[in-house]
């Protein structure tokens, strides 16, 4: 009786002295629990899906010369050109769809902490671990997650351009700026509709962080130059397929 008393009492000082502990980090216990969560569903499924014919073609594209693979996707393709560079290296290691699949499912693990922290500067801790739990169970995450497309990846690079936005609002400072020119070209040379994500983070310092507008100029100006080459592979994309952010536009 007296080992088993004894026993119950380490147990509530262990208890007692780890409480302050789990307080302080239940945020970041919760999302990497979420993370470890996601990368073991797609991990595990990571072949357990029939191949798609938008992984065939970065694959075959990417056994070509770095330099045809740009030719292709900057002149005649259009579209992606940063997962046609991560799909031209996996096709040169030679790991063929397991790795397009792993990369995919790698940004997509990656993406998970990235939007906890977006969500915790816009709506506190509580609601950011429930958004995230929101997003890593949803279908959309899942499916994209698994398959080597280039979906994660953009929702990665958009997630931290936002969070990088903030960051570069709140603190201001070339640093920042450059940080979030970097997020936001990686951004745009993922998916067309990096575009949008640009035009939605200028509309949100023009409209609510206008002190911030004179130093954000440049970085704004920085995006529209460099991105001219993703600018031009979605008029690309656009002109082939009637498709993009426009829609089929010309202009």
């Amino acid at each position: 009786m007296s080992e088993t008393a004894q026993a119950s009492r380490f147990r509530a000082r262990e208890w007692a002295l780890a409480q302050p502990w789990l307080r302080a980090h239940w945020f970041a216990l919760g999302v990497g629990a979420v993370t470890l969560a996601s990368a073991a569903f797609l991990f595990h499924q990571l072949l357990a899906w029939p191949p798609h014919e938008d992984e065939a073609l970065p694959l075959f594209i990417g056994r070509h010369s770095l330099g045809d693979v740009f030719q292709v996707v900057l002149q005649e393709r259009g579209g992606a050109p940063l997962h046609f560079l991560l799909a031209w290296a996996v096709a040169q290691l030679g790991l063929g769809l397991e790795g397009v699949r792993a990369a995919s499912a790698f940004f997509a693990v990656a993406s998970v902490p990235v939007v906890a922290l977006l969500l915790a500067r816009l709506g506190g801790p509580l609601r950011a671990l429930a958004g995230t739990i929101v997003l890593a169970a949803s279908w959309t995450f899942l499916f994209h997650g698994v398959y080597g497309r280039m979906y994660s990846l953009f929702l990665c690079t958009s997630a931290l351009s936002y969070l990088a936005l903030l960051r570069a609002v709140d603190r201001g400072g070339r640093g920042a700026w450059a940080v979030w020119v970097a997020a936001m070209l990686a951004t745009v040379a993922t998916h067309p509709y990096g575009a949008l994500v640009f035009a939605s983070q200028v509309a949100y310092v023009v409209v609510a962080r206008r002190e911030r507008l004179r130093a954000a100029g440049w970085a704004f100006g920085a995006v529209g130059v460099l991105g001219i080459p993703f600018w031009l592979t979605d008029l690309v994309l656009a002109g082939r397929f009637d498709a993009g952010v426009a829609g089929g536009s010309r202009l």
